[in-house]
This record gives structure tokens, C-alpha cells and sequence, in this order.
């Protein structure tokens, strides 16, 4: 009965909790509702508010709207009346005397303020008393300057005396106009018309003699000897007597071409370019994707414990493999083991897929053993040395010529590899449809996407003789006993011999983690001393930039790009032009300026590296992974579309940081920005023509460690790798240790030769040449100063219709003090 109450007693505070919750949630729905009448009700209010605002307002916008119309009538009644008083007041009075005399009632005085072209005219009214002093005097405080250092010029470059009176100063006829310029106190030659000017207008003094003048001009200069003369001690300061003749430059204008859509435009692109190249390519992926096949590769393997099928105790690392016996014992035992799996816990295929094939491909150069002449490739003047020694004879030592290098069928591994074909055959087949006894031209690997390949020490095109294996079959370890048959029997029939100059070893592996493919490249350089020299190379690579929604948003974002890249070419291209030819330069020369070519080229790769991904990379991982896994056509290279994927990275991190350079030239609105700028550009000058200088020298430097230090050090085998050490050495990351060792005459010699030339003279002479680029801006540029206020700022900023209509709804004091 105590069970049964307690049941009892549960249901019924279950129901009961129950319908409190109904309860509650009908109040929370009666109380959204609240809400939801409460806030239709506010804006109801708000809008009531605002309305009755601007009917109490109207009134006042219009008695503004009244005033400043009072205003503007005000402005122009007033420039009416100036213009009808200046008519009467300069108007010449008639002479109502029988006899016409000269009589001068007006002069214009003319000015051009330093560090500025225009010229500006102000109209005096005189009297007969007037003097030339008098006249200065209120030129020169009308314009707000020092009269000590102003004179007043006839417009034939005649100085008007203070004393004289200014109807005096010009001739019958001349126009009578007087400039307004700067005392000159280091002129000390006389000209022939100063002399003729100063002459008595006597009838005596008109007549020119020339022995007059002689005698003025002797007198002139023992009158200017009596001063000291400063120039030749100024000539002992080089750098203050250069700086005092040098013109002011005319100010720069590019401040009117700078506007506020210039800011936002390129950085909307350069926020663009960033977030699509961070998302297409994330930090860290591509590095430890690829140091991940790397480090599979590069393992030191042991052998497996069937001494039939191996040919050492221990397999090399790929990077250590330094004779033939290393080679064939790494493509034994560590080979299989990376991709199939055989005597490792920790295979490639365990993290990655590998889908298709692998591909071993070698170049080898003719066999000469059964020709008759032995000096068939031997160089000039060799032939007599091999003719002596018995059993000698010249072999090719390159494959990059046709003529040298081996390229007709290998009878002995047709026939087992015929007979291994054609028994034993099971589906899936571990081997491809290569012929390695067959060689393969260029025009047959290219169609399997084979590229040329750029090596250390040669270059190699995509022809050779190539071997084939499935990478991606269930149970490769019932198969592996064929591919170790074959290298057995290639490595008797020498199909990797001395005569091998280049050997190939290329896949293709897929990561789920990364959503990324790689293109793995081995390649081992056999040149005829001997030495091989191996080298690895994972690209990582995606063939469709269009399956995810993330990559459909960035293809959005390029288009984006684009159409940043049309404006930049078309309106900014449009607007620079007219810059040019308002400072009377040719629109042309635009495109000729770090701007425009700037400008060019951001657009241009923007455009190229979109068009290549619409063109190139539009195989969806389906159907890539059908085109690589194809079993009649055998290995597909995917080097190309890698190469090319990368390519298009490298552009989008050459377009980010040009667009940084924009950026710096935008805001040299700035005063300290646009000095710096000015000063680099006027120090490159002189540095491009320091660098033709030197580069000679760096040159010689370079040869001369190849030759004495190449035959002993990697880092200085070849030109390009002798100028990168010349680098290294410049920037002092180098160190002569390692010189010292191979030959310490040499080295001292070419160390201290090095530091004279580029350490001491170079260095110091690009410090010069900057510092002095900086005082010469400092001293003689007017850089641009804007007023700091509201009304420069929306003038600036906004287009001149937006700008006047905002400024119109201001007062101006307000707009200027805000």
C-alpha cells in the first residue's frame, strides 16, 4: 500500500509539473507579446518625436536658409559696388587744357612669392610727389615682407632709385609697370645696359662712348672690391657652396591626385589578396606535408632478411646515396618499403594515398666500348693522348645532345621483359604499361604530363627510357617478388650504369587531412666523376579551386579582384594621365613612373593568375583521381600542374606586396612620409650609377672564387652560386673559415680585397648618398602642409558636389573649428 501511495504521489507531482511548465510557457509567450507591442509602441513614439523635431526646427532651418541667401546677395552687392568704384576711381580724367602733358595717376606693381610661379599684380594710385621709397614701402607691406631685402625694377630689369619720383622712372612710351623682386648682393658684373641706364640724361651723357663706359665699369669693380668677397671661402665647403646653388624645386602637386576611394580601393585589395592566399594556402601545410615525404624518403632502411632480393645489410638514405651499389640497394629495399609497406611498421601509404604509379625513367649516353675509332668524342687536341694509351677511348660525357645519348631498343631486357609480361599475370597487374627496354622521345612523355627538368648540374628534357608500378594495389607483398625480379635483372643488363647521367623516380600521393595533392620528384645526377648527387622534390598542389563552399567564396573574391584591377587600370589610369598633363608633362609618362608601372602590373597578374586557375585547374578530385589512376595509360606526371599551381601563389605574394608599395606612395599626404619618399627617389639616382660602378668589381670577385675555391667547395662551383656567396659575404653571414682551409694565401688575399672594395668604399658611399639625398630635401623641397580641420578633411574626402552640399548646411565657422 506504501508502494502504491508513493506511485500515487509521483504521478501527481509529475502532473503537477507539467502544468506549471505549460503555465510558465504560456507566460513567456504572453510576455514576448508584451515585448513585441512595447517596442511597436516605442517606435511609434520615436517617430511621433522625430516628426514633431522637425516642425519645431523648420522654422529655424529656414531663417538660416534666409540668411545666408541675405549673405550671398550681401557678397555680390559688394563686389558689384568695388568693381563700378574701381572704374571711376581709376579712370583717367579728360585734360581740358589746350596743351597735353604726360601725366601718370596709376602703376602696377607685380610680385612672385618664393618657392611659387604665379605672379600676382596690384594697381596703386599716385600722385605727382609719390617716390620710388614710398611705393616700395607699401608694396612690401601690402604683401607682408622685409623691405631691407626688396627693390623695384622697371620691367627692363632698370632698379628705380628711392629718391626719384615714379613718374620719373619710365621712359616716353614704356609701360608703366614696376616689379617687385629680390636684392641679389652677390651680382658683380655690371651689364651693358645697367651701364648705359645709369649714364646723366644730359645731352653729354646720351652719346654711348665706349670709353665712358670702360671708366663706369672700372669704377663699379674697385667700388665692389672694397667689400669682402666670401665665394672663394664658401668654395672650400663643397657641400654648403653646391647646396646654396641649387634652385628651389618647383612644390609638388601630387597631394590633388590622392584621394580617399584611392585608400579604400587598395585596401580592400590588399585584405583581399591576404585572406585568399591564407585560406587557399594555410600556414604550416604545405611545409610539413611535404617534410613528412621527405622524411619516409630519406630513412636509412635495413635489409630484408631474404638475402636473394637484397644487396646490402643496410639500404642508404636517398640523400646519402653516393655510388651506382647505393642506388640500386635504395631502389631495393627502401623503395617498397616506403610505398608498399614491405619490412616497415610506419609506410608512406599509411598516411597518405597513393594513387597510379611510380615511375623510374634514366638517361644514359651511347656505348662506345664495341666502336672501332676511339676518338669519336673526344675533344681538341685529345686524340693523339688516346691513341697512345692502349685501351683508351673518349665517351659522351652529357645526354643534353641527341647525338650522345642511347636511344635505340635494349634486345636482352626486351626478351625478359616480354616473357615476364606475358606469365604469371595477375589483375591488378603491379606492372605498368612502360617499356623500359623502349626508348621513349619527348613528344611520348609529354603526353604523359613529363616536364623538362632543371637540374644542379645539367639540364634534361622529358625523353629516356621509363619503368612503371601500380602504387595502389590491395596486396602488393604477392606482387613485390616482380619488381625485385626486374631490378635484379635491369641491374645485370646495366639499364643503371656508369654511362647513366640522370635517373628519375616520380609519384603522385594524396593527404585526407590536408585536402591536398603532392607531386614527389626524386632525381640522382651521375655526372662522369662519379659522384652522385640526389636532390627531392614535394610540391603540394589542389586541380580544382571550385568543390567546397569555402573555395566557391574565393573564386567570388578573385572575380572581386578584378573588377578592382579594370578600375585600377581604366579610372586611376584615367585620373594619373590628367595629373601628367596638368604639370605639362605627357600622359605617357604615367606609365613610365613606379606608379603607373605598379599599378600595371597589379592588375595584370591579378587577371593572369585568375585566368590560369579557370583554364588550367578544373578536375574535380573524381576526376583527377581517374586521370592518375588510368591503367592503359600508365603514369601520369603531375609535376606540371604543381609547378604551375605554385606559380600562381608566387604571383599572389608578388601582388601583395606591390600593393604595399602603393600604399606608401598613398600616403605621402603626409609630410615626414612624402620626405623620406622624395629622398630615396632622388638617392637612386646616383645609387643605379654607384652600382654600374661596382658591379664589375663584384663580378671579378665572384669568377675569382670560383676559380680558386670552386674545384674544392660545393658553395662555389658555378657562377650563380659564386654571386650568392658574394652576398653572403656582403650582408656578413659568411664566414672564411672554410676558405682558410683550402687555401690560406688566396683567401687572405681575396678577404681583404673584398672588404676594401665593397665593405669600406661601397657601404660607406650608399650612407653618403642617402645622408646627402636628405639635406638636399630638406633644404630645398616644399613639402605639402593641409590644414588639419573638418572642412579639408570632407573637401578631400568626398567628391565636390557632396562636399559643397554638406559644407552648406554648416555654418563656417563651425565646419572650421571642428
Amino acid at each position: 500500500m506504501d508502494e502504491q501511495k508513493a506511485k500515487g504521489r509521483v504521478e501527481a507531482l509529475r502532473a503537477e509539473a507539467t502544468r506549471k511548465a505549460n503555465y510558465q510557457s504560456r507566460l513567456l509567450k504572453k510576455l514576448q507579446k508584451l515585448d513585441q507591442d512595447l517596442a511597436q509602441r516605442r517606435e511609434e513614439v520615436e517617430g511621433l518625436q522625430r516628426t514633431l523635431e522637425l516642425e519645431r526646427s523648420k522654422s529655424q532651418k529656414q531663417a538660416d536658409n534666409d540668411r545666408r541667401e541675405r549673405e550671398q546677395k550681401s557678397l555680390l552687392q559688394a563686389d558689384r559696388i568695388r568693381d563700378q568704384l574701381s572704374e571711376v576711381l581709376y579712370q583717367k580724367a579728360k585734360n581740358t587744357t589746350s596743351t597735353e602733358s604726360f601725366d601718370l595717376e596709376t602703376v602696377v606693381v607685380s610680385f612672385t612669392k618664393p618657392n611659387d610661379t604665379i605672379r600676382y599684380n596690384l594697381t596703386f594710385r599716385l600722385d605727382s610727389e609719390t617716390t620710388v621709397e614710398q611705393l616700395r614701402h607699401e608694396a612690401c607691406k601690402y604683401w607682408g615682407v622685409d623691405v631691407s631685402d626688396y627693390i623695384l625694377t622697371t620691367m627692363g630689369h632698370s632698379k628705380c632709385h628711392g629718391h626719384l619720383k615714379v613718374k620719373e622712372c619710365f621712359k616716353h612710351g614704356e609701360i608703366a609697370q614696376l616689379r617687385l623682386g629680390f636684392k641679389q648682393c652677390d651680382n658683380q658684373e655690371v651689364s651693358q645696359a645697367e651701364l648705359k641706364s645709369i649714364q646723366p640724361k644730359g645731352k653729354k651723357g646720351r652719346g654711348g662712348d665706349s670709353k665712358q663706359l670702360q671708366f663706369n665699369k672700372e669704377g663699379v669693380d674697385r667700388v665692389q672690391k672694397l667689400g669682402e668677397n666670401y665665394s672663394q671661402h664658401l668654395k672650400k665647403l663643397g657641400g654648403v657652396y653646391f647646396m646654396l646653388k641649387l634652385r628651389d624645386q618647383k612644390p609638388s602637386e601630387h597631394a590633388t591626385k590622392i584621394k580617399l576611394r584611392d585608400f579604400v580601393l587598395f585596401m580592400v585589395l590588399a585584405i583581399l589578396t591576404f585572406v585568399i592566399y591564407s585560406q587557399r594556402r594555410p600556414g604550416g601545410q604545405a611545409f610539413w606535408y611535404g617534410e613528412g615525404i621527405r622524411g619516409e624518403l630519406s630513412v636509412r632502411m635495413q635489409a630484408s632478411g631474404d638475402t636473394s632480393q637484397s644487396y646490402s645489410d643496410y639500404a642508404p638514405a636517398f640523400e646519402n646515396i653516393s655510388h651506382i651499389d647505393d642506388l640500386w640497394w635504395w631502389l631495393n629495399d627502401t623503395l617498397p618499403s616506403v610505398i608498399w609497406g614491405e619490412n616497415s611498421q610506419r609506410p608512406l601509404s599509411a598516411y597518405n594515398l597513393l594513387p597510379g604509379f611510380i615511375a623510374i625513367r634514366v638517361q644514359n649516353t651511347k656505348d662506345v666500348s664495341a666502336e672501332i675509332n676511339r676518338t669519336t668524342y673526344c675533344m681538341d687536341g685529345q686524340d693523339a693522348i688516346v691513341q697512345l694509351v692502349a685501351g683508351a677511348r673518349c665517351e659522351p660525357w652529357d645526354v643534353y645532345s641527341l647525338e650522345d645519348r642511347e636511344t635505340g631498343d635494349i634486345a636482352s631486357l626486351q626478351y625478359y621483359w616480354d616473357y615476364e609480361t606475358s606469365n604469371n599475370v595477375t589483375d591488378p597487374e603491379i606492372r605498368g604499361p612502360a617499356l623500359p627496354w623502349k626508348y621513349k622521345t619527348v613528344d611520348e612523355n609529354r603526353k604523359r604530363g613529363i616536364g623538362h627538368q632543371r637540374g644542379v648540374i645539367s639540364d634534361y628534357d622529358e625523353g629516356g627510357y621509363m619503368v612503371d608500378y601500380r602504387t595502389d594495389i590491395e596486396n602488393p607483398s604477392d606482387q613485390l617478388f616482380k619488381y625485385h625480379n626486374d631490378l635484379m635483372t635491369m641491374r645485370r643488363l646495366n639499364w643503371i650504369s656508369t654511362r647513366t647521367r640522370v635517373v628519375f623516380i616520380e609519384f603522385t600521393s594524396f593527404n585526407f587531412q590536408y585536402d591536398q595533392w603532392a607531386s614527389v620528384h626524386m632525381m640522382i645526377e651521375t655526372p662522369p666523376g662519379g659522384q652522385f648527387y640526389p636532390s627531392i622534390d614535394v610540391t603540394p598542389f589542389k586541380p580544382s579551386f571550385m568543390e567546397t563552399p569555402a573555395e566557391v567564396s574565393q573564386t567570388y573574391a578573385d572575380c572581386i579582384r578584378c573588377l578592382i584591377g579594370c578600375y585600377i587600370l581604366v579610372f586611376i589610369g584615367v585620373t594619373e594621365r590628367r595629373h601628367k598633363t596638368k604639370n605639362h608633362r605627357a600622359g605617357a609618362t604615367y606609365y613610365a613612373s613606379l606608379n603607373g608601372i605598379v599599378d600595371v602590373l597589379v592588375s595584370m597578374m591579378i587577371f593572369a593568375a585568375t585566368i590560369i586557375r579557370f583554364a588550367l585547374f578544373t578536375d574535380s578530385l573524381k576526376e583527377y583521381m581517374a586521370k592518375v589512376r588510368d591503367k592503359d595509360a600508365g603514369f601520369h606526371s603531375s609535376e606540371p600542374i604543381a609547378d604551375t599551381y605554385n606559380v600562381t601563389f608566387k604571383m599572389e605574394g608578388i601582388v601583395f606586396a606591390l600593393i604595399m608599395f602603393r600604399l606608401v606612395s598613398l600616403f605621402r599626404l603626409s609630410p615626414m612620409v612624402y620626405l623620406l619618399w622624395h629622398t630615396v627617389g632622388i638617392a637612386l639616382k646616383s645609387f643605379f650609377y654607384i652600382c654600374a660602378l661596382f658591379i664589375p668589381s663584384v663580378l671579378g670577385f665572384a669568377y675569382l672564387s670560383m676559380q680558386v675555391f670552386g674545384p674544392h667547395m660545393e658553395e662555389y662551383e658555378n657562377l650563380p652560386r659564386a654571386l650568392t656567396q658574394m652576398y653572403s659575404f656582403f650582408s656578413g653571414a659568411s664566414t672564411i673559415t672554410s676558405l682558410l682551409e683550402v687555401n690560406r694565401f688566396w683567401s687572405g688575399i681575396f678577404v681583404g680585397m673584398f672588404y676594401i672594395v665593397v665593405r669600406i668604399m661601397l657601404l660607406n658611399m650608399f650612407t653618403a648618398l642617402m645622408v646627402d639625398a636628405f639635406y638636399i630635401v630638406r633644404l630645398t623641397c616644399t613639402m605639402p602642409r593641409h590644414e588639419s580641420n573638418a572642412k579639408w578633411f570632407i573637401s578631400w574626402a568626398l567628391p565636390s558636389i557632396l562636399a559643397n552640399a554638406i559644407l552648406s548646411l554648416f555654418p563656417t565657422s563651425n565646419v572650421e573649428g571642428a
